[in-house]
Order: structure tokens, then sequence, then C-alpha cells
């Protein structure tokens, strides 16, 4: 399947639709009449990544089909207008289309054919955008499988390297997930000698749940580890720590660190080998990150790396609807990212040491203090590496805003990215809080608080916490969702605009809060919480789960969290930047192998 009679490697099958994975055709192949287009997410040619990142010097285009075909090849180079592929405005809308402008040409390609198969070689490899083939053929299709039987770019460039991959999944109680995706990567790849990863691929878990017997895969290549509830941080340092540090010698050139809930088609990992078997030496220490898709919209992208800000993310070419020829090309176009998530995210052994490990940050910001510790090497992002994931924006826990502050901030000290001001640290905690009190959260501002308060008592605190009892702590700060009907809702619960800028809007709705309750109870939605009302309770609704939580306003809360704020001010002022010095310094120990095993009570 990968290497041709003609000593060319093929380095990119085409791919297609599978309806258990992705059905959406458009992001393989495109048909009119009796014309096929390549011009997709999945089935063009990332020539400027390849030309870059790898020692590509000569391209192929194979194809086996019993028609008389007609070939055409095409570059296109895609690109956004400047200032408009992060932008609030754009990823409300969803239609980046319109900034992004795309230049296609015919370039020159030989074609030969030896019986069933076609060989076409590009003449010109240009250093930029990608490359794909248009096909006519000689009658109406409608169906790509009636032309093509099997096909792929190859080339005869000489590997730089033969990858050896651990592929590292921290699974918490989601058996049925796991037991799919680890059975696929043992059907199609461990058991599968036509796969260029048979040999070259093992599989870490870290059982968080410890509810996955260790023989539950008749595997010798897939291990299963049962672990602490430490969190995504410590499923995925487990991993690594069994993977390279346990494993003596260990054979991994590569570990990709993977959810257990995405939905997985192995041809990626295939692909992941294959781009790195032809890597450049000095982009050999490079992240290789892959995309991520909406898994209810599976032809929608929903993140492609990010820039952080550590409590403000810049997402680039969100809401790409890779269904759409232009998107797909203006995706290549690299942006300043400098992390990219632990969904997939691929990371050389050479640059994970035994003092170098991630922090224990529970989860939330373990993945991008890695990614921007180690963004000097670059993050790389190419076409058709990629998982679907669940979206879930208004479904994270209360509890979950206490690891959002004290891990941005760990993170940010660890790294010393940025300025580190104490006046921007302060604008975001009175952002933060004034907006939970007017809402009558005070649950979440306690979290925030704790949050900050934790990251204030410096390291040798926080490594003295155990991290399954502080979860259980927080969680029982987590509201309980009832039905519309439990909360006596009757009326549809609508989402309202805001029609005033952030600052003014912040100010009426602080206003609102001081005057005497007009109603008893407003159902509110999820999204866009923050909308002046003068009631005594709401009901905050998720549309997706069908119920909601009463929020209730109680001053003796609010005015003990304005004076909570107060002292939290006075100590991000004062002692700020000394606290980050704290944190920086000291994280050796907290991101070592030694702290790690007793961190997961790990006799070692």
């Amino acid at each position: 399947m990968y290497q041709t009679r003609r000593g060319i490697m093929i380095i990119q099958p085409l791919l297609f639709p599978k309806q258990e994975v992705c059905p959406e055709q458009k992001m393989y192949y495109r048909i009119k009449e009796d014309k096929i287009s390549l011009e997709t997410y999945f089935n063009a040619f990332s020539i400027g990544k390849w030309k870059k990142y790898t020692d590509l010097d000569n391209l192929y285009f194979e194809v086996e089909s019993e028609e008389a075909l007609q070939f055409t090849c095409v570059h296109a180079v895609g690109s956004v207008a400047a200032g408009h592929d992060c932008t609030r405005e754009m990823i409300q809308k969803e239609s980046p289309s319109k900034y992004v402008a795309v230049v296609r040409r015919k370039i020159p390609c030989s074609v030969s054919k030896d019986g069933n198969k076609y060989h076409l070689q590009f003449e010109e490899l240009p250093d930029d955008g990608i490359l794909f083939v248009n096909i006519k053929c000689q009658k109406e299709v409608s169906d790509i499988s009636e032309v093509l039987l099997s096909g792929g770019y190859g080339t005869e460039a000489v590997m730089t390297q033969k990858p050896v991959i651990a592929l590292g999944i921290c699974t918490f109680k989601r058996e049925e997930f796991l037991k799919r995706n680890v059975n696929l990567v043992l059907n199609h790849i461990i058991n599968n000698p036509d796969s260029p990863l048979y040999g070259n691929l093992e599989v870490y878990v870290s059982d968080n749940g410890q509810t996955i017997e260790p023989d539950t895969f008749d595997s010798d290549k897939i291990h299963v580890f049962p672990n602490i509830n430490a969190g995504g941080a410590g499923g995925f340092t487990r991993c690594i720590m069994e993977a390279l540090f346990y494993r003596k010698p260990s054979p991994f050139t590569h570990i990709i660190l993977m959810d257990d809930d995405i939905l997985l088609d192995t041809a990626v990992v295939e692909r992941t080998w294959l781009f790195l078997s032809h890597v450049k030496k000095e982009y050999q220490g490079a992240i290789l990150g892959g995309e991520m898709f909406e898994l209810d919209r599976k032809y929608m992208q929903f993140e492609a790396g990010a820039l952080t800000h550590w409590q403000l993310n810049d997402f680039y070419h969100r809401h790409y609807d890779m269904r759409k020829p232009d998107m797909v090309s203006a995706n290549e176009q690299e942006t300043p990212i400098n992390y990219s998530g632990w969904w997939y995210n691929c990371i050389p052994t050479t640059e994970i040491q035994a003092d170098n490990l991630p922090i224990p940050a529970f989860i939330h910001f373990d993945d991008i203090e890695y990614g921007v510790r180690h963004s000097d090497k670059g993050v790389i992002l190419i076409n058709g590496i990629c998982v679907w994931h669940p979206q879930a924006p208004n479904k994270a826990s209360v509890s979950m805003s206490y690891y959002d502050m004290r891990n941005a901030l760990i993170a940010e000290a660890s790294t010393m990215k940025e300025l580190g001001s104490p006046w921007k640290l302060l604008g975001y905690m009175t952002m933060m809080m004034g907006i939970h009190v007017v809402d009558y959260r005070y649950n979440l501002v306690e979290c925030i608080l704790q949050g900050y308060n934790d990251f204030h008592k410096g390291p040798e605190a926080f490594m003295q916490i155990d991290p399954v009892q502080k979860h259980a702590e927080l969680a029982t700060l987590n509201y309980k969702f009832i039905s519309p009907e439990e909360a006596g809702i009757k009326e549809p619960v609508k989402m309202k605009k805001n029609f005033f800028p952030p600052f003014v809007n912040g100010i009426i709705c602080m206003f609102c809060w001081l005057l005497p309750p007009l109603r008893d109870i407003k159902a509110v939605s999820a999204i866009g919480i923050e909308q002046p009302h003068i009631y005594k309770r709401m009901f905050l609704y998720d549309e997706e789960k069908n119920a909601g939580y009463i929020l209730q306003r109680d001053y003796k809360k609010g005015f003990h969290y304005l004076g909570e704020y107060l002292k939290t001010a006075k100590n991000i002022l004062l002692y700020y930047k000394r606290d980050r010095k704290k944190w920086h310094k000291a994280r050796p120990q907290f991101t070592s192998l030694e702290f790690w095993e007793k961190y997961l009570k790990l006799d070692k």
C-alpha cells in the first residue's frame, strides 16, 4: 500500500469518507458531473508545510483506475486578511470565508500509465500553499469509488528517521470510548502488517478511574496502568513516565498524548508517522499538533492551535468549514501559535527529560504551559491530521474556575513568557468577580478566590495538596441541575443580546443588583448571562441538557466577596511579582520525576 513498484513511497494515501468516522464527502472529494476535485481537507497535499519541514524535493501522484482519465495539477495559496483571523466578531458570526482570498494556477505535470495505474509527476514544487489534482472522467460519476480504486501522493525522498511512537491515553470512567479507540488502533495498526506503523507503535493507558482491567486488550502492545485521579495532567504524565522512564531502554522517538473521548481515524496516526519520517533534522524537536473538529458538525474546525495570553487566547482558523475549498488552502497559512491541545499532540521524546515533565495542574493549562515551554522548537499543524471532539462550552463545572485561575497563574509564572503586570491581573480579577457577583454565582467567585489564594500561598504549600481530596472539596461547590418544571419555569428561555459595550453593561448590571427585586424568578440562557436584570432568583438554563440551576441574590454573600476582593487586590498589587518569581524558581521541583512519583503515590 505504501511502497509502489517504481520505488516511490506513498506518503499521503487518499482517504475516503467513513460513515462511522466522518461521512462529509466534501472533506474528501467533490464531484460535479464528470469531474472530480481533490481540493479538499484530506486529499489535497500540503506542499508548503512539506517543503518547509521535510527534505521533500520530488512529488508524484499515483492512482489505480480501470477508467480512462485526464488530470490537471493545480497549486492554490490561501490567505486571511490581516487582523481578521481570530477576532471575536468572526468567531461569533462563524463567517471567516469572507475574509479569505485564494489564488489558483495550473502547474505542469507529466502523466504515464502502467496497466490500470496512472503515474503523475509534479514538475514544479511551490514553497507555499497546497497541491491537488482535478480528474476528468469519460462519464458522469456520483461516487469516487466508481472511478478510483486506490491512490495517493508519493516521493522518492529517503526517510530522515524511522519514528517509534507511544500513544498515551488518559481515561476516567469512559470505558466505551476507550475500548473503541484502542481496538481501532489494535485492528488497523498494531495487528495490521500493511500499516506503516506495524511494529512501530504501542499504547499506554492511564486509568484514572481504575475501572479497566489490565488484560482488557489481548495484546502485549497495549499497556494499562491504574492511576489515582490526578486529572488529565496526572494521567498524561503517568503515560510519559511508563513509556519513557520505566521502559528501559525506551524505544520511542515520539509520544502522542490523546484524549479518551475523541473520534479517531487511525489513518491520521499513520499520516503522523509518514510526515515525521521525513522531517528535517532542524525541526525534529517540534511538536506536531492535531486540529480539532466538532463532533456534531464534523466539517467544522473548532481549534487549530492557539496563541495564549494566559487568561485569554487567540484562536486562529476557528469555525473554518472544511467542506469549502477556499478554507482548505487558507487553513495552511501559518499563524503565531505557541501551543496545541492534548486531544492529539505528538511530542518528540528528545524534548522530555526527568526534570522537565508537565506541571501538576490536575486539569486545564497543563498542555498550554508545556506547549509554551517548548514553543521555541515550534508547533506544526497540517491539513488532514485531526480528531473530532465533543464541544461543551456551557457545561464546564463551577469548580473548573478554580483551576482556570490557579493553573493560569502557575503556568505563566513557570514560563515567564508574559510581562506579568499586577495591574493586568487585577483588571482581569475585577472583571470576573464583578460579573459573577451580579449574576449571583457566588460559588464561582469562591472558586476564583481559592484559585488565586492557592497560587499566592506559593509552591511549597501547593506541593502538599492532595489532588484527589482538593478536587472532591471543589466539587461540593458545583450547582445541582434541575428541570425547568422543577424550577417552576413555563415559558421557553430566549437568549438576549447585549446592546451596550461590556464596561457600560457591567455598570448597569451592578446598578440593577443594588435595586430591590421586581419579580421572584427569571429563566435566562447559559449563553450571554451577563444581562441587566432585577430578579430575586435566576434559573440558568442549558438548552442541550434541558436543565439548569437556580441562582439567588444574596446581599450578605455579595458584600462578603467584595471584602475578599479588596484583600485579594491588595495581595496582587503587593506580592504578585514576588509570588511569580517564586513559582518560576520552583518549577524544576514540581515538574521532576521524583515529585511526580510522590504526587501519584507510586512505589518506585
